[in-house]
This record gives C-alpha cells, structure tokens and sequence, in this order.
C-alpha cells in the first residue's frame, strides 16, 4: 500500500494515524520519500520541478515494486500531491495497482493554475518562471508544459477502481480537479466513488471527516480486492 505524500515534506517515524489503523487491518504500508523530498540537502530538493510526473512516480514505483512486487494485491492512496502521484501511478502502472483512493488530487495543472490558491505551485513544478510581484498570464507553451506533466495525460490507460474524496471548501486544489477525473473515468467504464466533504478543506483533518475518509478508503479496497 504505497503512500505519497507532497513533494517537498518528508515522512518521518512519527506516528500517523492513518497508518496505524491500516496496519491493524492488515496492510502492510510503504511510505516512500521521493527524489525532491526534505532531509537531503537543497540539491535534491530541486531535482524535482520541471520532473514531476515522471522522477517521482519512477521513485515511488521502484519503491513498490522492490517491497511489494511479490504481493497479489497492490493498492495506492495519496491526497494532494500524492493524489497526483497516486493517478500517475495506475495510469503508467495499470496492470501493477488494483485500487487506488485519492484525497484532492491534482489531477490537471493547466487547468488549476488558475483557480488554485498557489498557482506559483503549477508553475514551479512544472519547470517555469514565476514571479509573484507580477502574475503571469498563462501562455500557450506554459499550459502545455502542465498539461504534459499532469496524471490526466493517462487516463486512457486507468484499469483500477478509483476512491476520489474530496473537500468541498479546498481552495488549493479546488474540488473540479477530482470532480473531472471521475467524470473522464466513469465515462470510460471505470469504477468510481466520490466522496464529498462539504465543511472540510484540503487537508481533510477534521476529526469526522478523517475517521470517516480512512473507514471508506478501507471498504473500498476490501470491496475491490475481494478481502474477508
């Protein structure tokens, strides 16, 4: 069960409540701190824009495929920015993940840049120039450089079925980003759940809103892997 996480933070050994009750339930977790991950030094840390989509979803995967290429069932949950890793992931990997579950996930850059709350974030991770005392216009070659480094690009290629939790009140990664991807994927015959969370934001931390969200991620991946 590959967990991502945003790509300039870093897992520690704290404990996490998320992962905690997984593991009680039975999963084994891999929580995996990318190239562009804090703890290396600001080298590393700037391998990453420019790349995201391709060295960071090759970092998680390798992970995955070194801890758990030998397990029948292969599962992956993300929000944020580990939601974007999680729909590159069974996007690029479709045969290796049976089940995905995603919280606020980007999923389109070129379409949140302008509507999110950090557009500076598309920008930066896409490669580009950003100035924040004069916001850019987006241009053409901007906007594709997004749209090429978006999990969107594969969504002919998702096989999984696919957990999509979203806040209602998230201004960073705003609902439509989600909202769009179960549509894309409902059209094309894949099973799909949409959660919504009407007073929670990006995060998805309220006390309700977390024990309900991990309760429907585990159903979910229970449901679809055929587990007693």
């Amino acid at each position: 069960d590959p967990v991502a996480q945003d790509p300039h933070s870093m897992y520690t050994t704290a404990f996490r409540h998320d992962t905690y009750i997984l593991a009680q339930l039975g999963y084994t977790t891999l929580l995996v701190n990318y190239t562009g991950s804090l703890g290396l030094g600001p080298d590393n840390i700037g391998l990453l824009p420019g790349n995201v989509g391709d060295m960071d979803v090759k970092d998680v995967h390798h992970a995955a495929m070194e801890v758990a290429g030998g397990f029948e069932h292969v599962v992956v949950m993300g929000g944020s920015h580990g939601g974007f890793l999680s729909a590159h992931l069974i996007g690029q990997y479709p045969d290796f993940y049976k089940a995905a579950a995603m919280r606020n996930p980007v999923i389109d850059m070129s379409s949140m840049v302008g509507v999110s709350d950090i557009p500076d974030w598309c920008y930066c991770e896409s490669g580009l120039d950003y100035d924040v005392y004069h916001l850019p216009t987006p241009t053409a070659s901007a906007i594709t450089a997004m749209l090429d480094k978006s999990p969107i690009r594969y969504i002919d290629q998702v096989k999984c079925p696919v957990l999509m939790l979203i806040g209602a009140k998230d201004l960073r990664v705003p609902p439509s980003q989600g909202l769009r991807y179960v549509r894309y994927l409902k059209s094309r015959g894949v099973p799909c759940s949409l959660k919504v969370y009407p007073e929670d934001c990006h995060p998805l931390s309220s006390v309700p809103c977390a024990a309900d969200s991990l309760a429907h991620v585990h159903l979910w991946f229970k449901k679809h892997l055929n587990l007693s």
